[in-house]
């Protein structure tokens, strides 16, 4: 089905996966599972004669695949295990929709589209600015129309990545209003406060930057080990921190700093110690957190001396903590392979336009859930974002 929009000729399609790519990014969390189902409902309708090739490509993801069973597993010993399942369940629909999302169109109509999502965030704001300064910008840094000063931070920074990875990082590829929306999204990152987005945007540009001056073949050739060496890594590591997890625990005890990145140290081994006999397999997937006063954060000393602190935190603020406490160090090690898995088929997108989007994010995402939790979470943005690249990249070669 064809639209026309000002003498131009626009196919539906597109104007659906844009519509969705701006309601995910600006809204980051609110009604974001609904609108999920109802974009799966339309790919899955109009893909509905392809069921068979879309089940292949969808194998395509075993690693992720993986990831999802042993966090259904995991409902089987947590103490909320309809919660354990649901969360579980999101997965693979987000999964199901990414991966219709990379069949359904081009990679270049995805890259174009999460632009065009991305200016409209920035120009929402802008007009949000003028409209409501005040509201705009709080006492600890710029929210715009999120909630905090983090969501907007992150959310402004990966929107500059996007804008200036589809130039392949050539200002001189710039239109002129894409340097105006770029000087724009960049004033409001730095009227966020947020530090870690501040950092991890040129960071992750920078790397991607020199990583596209090595040669292709040397980039193939760490993708080739990446694919051979991975499993067999993961396995030793996890398996030497499984057999001396007291003894890296106690480490950890006698020399973490309570005020370690703004508090975060307390919260972690606060978190960790109290939960450290359920290591190994996790205490279920989406059972720490989100349950009032039933999170585990309630059963800590930070709820007996901070009980207001305790109250107001909704993760440990660190995507890798909280990993290792719902789905255990097992959990944690097959995450890690898929993560290893998505970043060899990134390598291998070294001459396509793609790699200049998907490789800072990448590196944007994993070094920004040091400090704040997505993995995992269905309904926020960038962890969409972060499957939607791993299918992008695994189905490079359909």
């Amino acid at each position: 089905m064809l639209v026309k929009l000002y003498k131009k000729t626009i196919p539906f399609s597109e104007i659906v996966l844009f519509s969705f790519f701006s309601i995910y990014i600006i809204g980051n969390g609110q009604h974001n599972k609904k609108f999920l189902f109802l974009f799966f409902s339309y790919l899955l309708f109009i893909n509905i004669k392809n069921i068979v090739n879309l089940s292949k490509i969808t194998l395509l993801n075993w690693p992720f695949i993986l990831v999802i069973i042993w966090c259904f597993i995991t409902s089987l010993w947590s103490i909320w295990p309809s919660e354990s399942r649901y969360t579980s369940i999101t997965q693979v629909l987000l999964l199901f929709t990414c991966v219709l999302v990379t069949y359904s169109y081009t990679v270049d109509r995805i890259l174009l589209n999460l632009k065009l999502a991305a200016i409209l965030f920035i120009i929402v704001n802008l007009v949000y600015f003028f409209i409501a300064p005040l509201s705009f910008i709080s006492l600890d840094g710029a929210k715009g129309i999120t909630n905090h000063k983090n969501s907007f931070g992150f959310i402004i920074a990966i929107s500059i990545i996007i804008i200036f990875s589809y130039s392949e990082f050539k200002i001189l590829n710039l239109k002129i209003y894409d340097k105006l929306y770029l000087c724009v999204a960049l004033v409001f990152l730095l009227l966020s406060l947020s530090k870690t987005s501040i950092s991890l945007v040129f960071i992750s540009i920078i790397v991607t930057y020199l990583l596209s001056k090595i040669d292709n073949k040397n980039l193939i050739l760490v993708s080739s080990s990446l694919r051979v060496f991975s499993l067999p890594f993961v396995f030793f590591l996890f398996t030497i921190i499984y057999i001396y997890q007291y003894e890296i625990t106690d480490y950890l005890y006698y020399h973490y700093n309570d005020d370690f990145l703004t508090g975060r140290g307390r919260i972690w081994m606060t978190l960790i110690l109290d939960n450290v006999d359920r290591m190994n397999f996790g205490l279920g997937f989406g059972s720490v957190w989100d349950k009032g006063e039933y999170s585990e954060i309630f059963f800590t000393d930070i709820y007996e001396t901070d009980p207001l602190w305790a109250a107001g935190l909704a993760s440990s603020d660190g995507g890798y903590t909280d990993l290792l406490l719902s789905i255990g160090i097992v959990g944690v090690g097959i995450f890690t392979y898929f993560l290893l898995t998505v970043l060899a088929g990134i390598l291998l997108l070294r001459e396509s336009k793609a790699f200049f989007l998907i490789l800072p994010l990448y590196i944007f995402i994993i070094l920004h859930n040091i400090t704040e939790t997505s993995f995992l979470l269905g309904s926020v943005s960038i962890w969409f974002i972060f499957v939607l690249i791993s299918c992008i990249a695994n189905h490079r070669k359909i």
